[in-house]
């Protein structure tokens, strides 16, 4: 049987986006996230680089590295 989303998915992937609304503070933290992991990829994990591209103090930058879980991908560099 062919239903809707096997002839449109792009419909199917936005209804089920919608079911899952996130609030503003929920989609705000995810992009904070997504922002400072890029960056500090871009900046090969370099605190005091990737600070100054995103105007933040060092320290905030630690402090949104651990409030969001991130490691870097060889796991001999670690936060402490």
């Amino acid at each position: 049987m062919i239903e809707t989303r096997h002839v449109f998915p792009e419909q199917a992937i936005s209804e089920g986006s919608a079911k899952e609304a996130k609030s503003f503070h929920q989609a705000t933290r995810e992009f904070q996230r997504s922002l400072v992991e890029s960056a500090l990829v871009e900046n090969g994990w370099n605190i005091v680089e990737t600070a100054k591209q995103l105007d933040l103090s060092r320290a905030h930058m630690y402090n949104l590295i651990r409030a969001f879980a991130l490691e870097r991908a060889d796991a001999s560099c670690k936060i402490a």
